[in-house]
């Protein structure tokens, strides 16, 4: 039966849904040549913010009875998957037939991903950005994902380090890294994080960072990792996430 699917993201920041659309249109191609998919549409739609994409209007809208498929546009599982978007849709989508699946960034294909673009610079180091957990008694999956990377044997260190808790962002030198950097942030889209955060901590320009930009700072090289804004990628991963629901 043909359903609905909505990558459902946090919204709308300035450049922060921008990825999260592009998903959406790349995810309708892909889905569109690969027969037996069913999928009607996908749409895009955010938990915040106002305009006609907000997740409960896009719910509402549905016809009853449909088929929906919500697939978070997050790079972990924390409260707004575990309790806003459930939330959301028992108030909105009571009467569709709904499933969730969990957040992209979570996806083991995310892991394939990280590891190609690794092995175009081998012997490098790779720091992992997340923004991290008010919940300090559930260890990150950030920092087994940064030791698997490093165990595949084509960086010399690993480390992942939070916006929000220890080991924090800004002490990213003391972590005693090379001069050849890989920067991994795991963000869904170019919100406050990406343009101004991660960039001050490295010195770098406000909204200079880019899914593989490259920069020169005081003894290092790095290279910028921003795998979920790729929305190519994205499209394929999702899709595939799709198939197997």
């Amino acid at each position: 039966m043909p359903h609905t699917v909505i990558v459902a993201a946090h919204g709308p920041d300035r450049g922060s849904a921008d990825p999260t659309r592009h998903l959406a249109g790349r995810l309708a191609e892909t889905l569109a040549r690969r027969a037996g998919q069913g999928v009607r549409q996908v749409r895009p739609a955010f938990l915040r913010g106002t305009g006609p994409d907000l997740l409960p209007d896009v719910l509402a809208a549905l016809p009853a009875g449909r088929p929906v498929t919500v697939l978070p546009h997050f790079a972990a599982d924390g409260t707004f998957t575990r309790s806003i978007i459930p939330a959301r849709i028992r108030e909105a989508g009571s009467h569709l037939t709904v499933t969730a699946l969990p957040p992209l960034g979570t996806a083991p294909a995310i892991h394939d991903l990280l590891t190609t673009a690794l092995r175009v610079q081998p012997g490098s180091d790779l720091l992992l950005i997340g923004h991290g957990s008010t919940d300090q008694n559930s260890p990150s999956p950030l920092t087994a994902l940064a030791e698997s990377l490093r165990a595949a044997g084509h960086i010399r260190r690993a480390a992942a380090v939070f916006l929000e808790h220890a080991p924090r962002l800004q002490d990213w030198r003391a972590l005693g890294l090379g001069p050849d950097i890989i920067i991994a942030g795991l963000f869904a889209g170019y919100g406050r994080h990406v343009r101004h955060d991660l960039p001050a901590a490295f010195g770098l320009p406000e909204d200079s960072l880019r899914h593989h930009s490259s920069h020169r700072i005081a003894g290092h090289h790095l290279t910028c990792l921003l795998p979920l804004t790729d929305a190519a990628a994205m499209a394929g991963i999702a899709a595939d996430l799709l198939t197997a629901a």
